[in-house]
């Protein structure tokens, strides 16, 4: 499953009051967007790697991610395995990931992608005009 599926599933469970799925949905998606902020080679080491949690502590701690997202990421920490394995979890909880997600996802693909077109735009407006 890629990034947007999951994201995608997690936004349809959550529509309709499925918190437990909507949050197992989300935290796959944070899940799998993280593997990508990973260096190929070298550290952290494979436990890192495999756990979210773990992994989320090692990119903060590596400026891999902003400090304005660690405490949103509490939720991942707090839920994000309740809802798969132990079934407790509220709509609240389902928005707390969603909204992790959401600014995650927005940090690692749309701000970028928003910065390069407003580069080219003011590239664009500093050519001289034609004739």
């Amino acid at each position: 499953m890629d990034i947007k599926a999951a994201f995608e599933e997690g936004a349809k469970c959550l529509a309709v009051d499925c918190p437990n799925a909507a949050a197992t949905m989300f935290r796959l998606c944070i899940d799998l967007g993280t593997r990508a902020l990973l260096p190929d080679k070298g550290e952290p080491d494979a436990g890192t790697r495999r756990s979210l949690g773990l992994r989320l502590q090692w990119l903060f701690k590596n400026g891999k991610l902003p400090e304005a997202l660690r405490d949103l990421s509490m939720a991942v920490k707090d839920d994000g395995n309740d809802g798969a394995h132990e079934g407790t979890l509220t709509i609240a909880d389902a928005q707390d990931l969603a909204d992790f997600a959401i600014r995650l996802l927005s940090r690692m693909y749309t701000e970028p992608e928003e910065l390069k077109l407003a580069k080219a735009r003011h590239a664009d407006r500093r050519k001289p005009p034609r004739v």
